[in-house]
């Protein structure tokens, strides 16, 4: 048996295989030296999913999760192009520390993202107090301003002109874990962001919270606490039927919601930089 060990969002997580897994994505960025992990987790192959049973928690076409006994079981789909439906390929078996993940499907080999989505990474990263979050991740000056958006908005259009204009780093293209340590919120790069192929692994303290939005001038407005609690937990990461999951990111986009929050309707150009950059380094 072999393991690996990765540190993500400040949990340490062993991963026990037989096999090698397949690097195909950023994982290799999160290995750490071996240590006491947060949770263990051994990969089982060559074997039937465990049954389906005890309180369902959640399903959607992707994923089902029950619980009984206070232990889980996650189940994960893909799509069979050739069945036309969704397929369960994996069961994540086990409490807040120890993890079985049994892996069935006709590839044979194991990959990194594959073993992350089953791993349901997100709901384990709430058990442990760090929120992942739909954003843009840029460091600028050792403080770090995640842009949020819908989709096509510009918030990667926003991380990049930071790059360009104001020597700012792009952590994550897509993501971040939010996390609140002594008292003070923290953002860290995982190890997944979408298309963007952005992915670094780093923690830095959070200037800003900024929601985009498009606009024929540069307006920057302070959001309230009520409206930045619903700016925020609307690009959380989490099962909305978990009643644990969800108060766990509900608590976490209260906290982060007293933070600088702001609204920014702006141009696709360095004006919007400067803007933001005016309010947040005079500080």
């Amino acid at each position: 048996m072999k393991s690996n060990w990765y540190s993500i969002a400040g949990v340490t997580l062993e991963i026990q295989s037989e096999s090698e897994i397949r690097q195909s994505g950023m994982l290799y960025k999160f290995l750490c030296e071996k240590t006491e992990p947060d949770l263990s987790v051994r990969l089982i192959g060559g074997k039937p999913l465990p049954e389906t049973d005890g309180r369902l928690l959640f399903s959607d076409e992707r994923r089902s999760v029950f619980e009984k006994d206070g232990e889980t079981k996650s189940y994960c789909r893909y799509f069979n192009a050739a069945e036309n439906r969704y397929v369960p390929y994996s069961c994540l078996v086990g409490n807040r520390k120890e993890y079985s993940l049994y892996l069935d499907y006709n590839g044979g080999e194991v990959w990194d993202t594959m073993m992350l989505d089953a791993l349901d990474l997100p709901n384990i990263l709430l058990s442990f107090g760090a929120a992942v979050m739909h954003c843009s991740f840029v460091v600028k000056d050792g403080k770090a301003i995640l842009f949020t958006a819908d989709k096509q908005v510009g918030k990667s259009t926003q991380a990049s002109l930071w790059e360009k204009y104001a020597n700012a780093k792009i952590i994550n293209g897509d993501r971040a874990a939010i996390k609140r340590e002594n008292g003070s919120l923290y953002a860290y790069g995982v190890p997944f962001c979408g298309s963007s192929d952005i992915c670094e692994n780093e923690k830095v303290p959070v200037a800003a919270i900024v929601e985009l939005s498009q606009g024929r001038s540069n307006e920057l407005s302070v959001l309230s606490p009520s409206a930045a609690f619903r700016c925020i937990l609307g690009k959380l990461t989490y099962n909305v039927q978990d009643k644990d999951k969800a108060q766990r990111a509900a608590d976490m986009a209260e906290f982060a919601s007293e933070r600088n929050v702001f609204h920014l309707s702006c141009l696709p150009d360095e004006s919007a930089v400067k803007r933001l950059e005016e309010e947040l380094w005079k500080r």
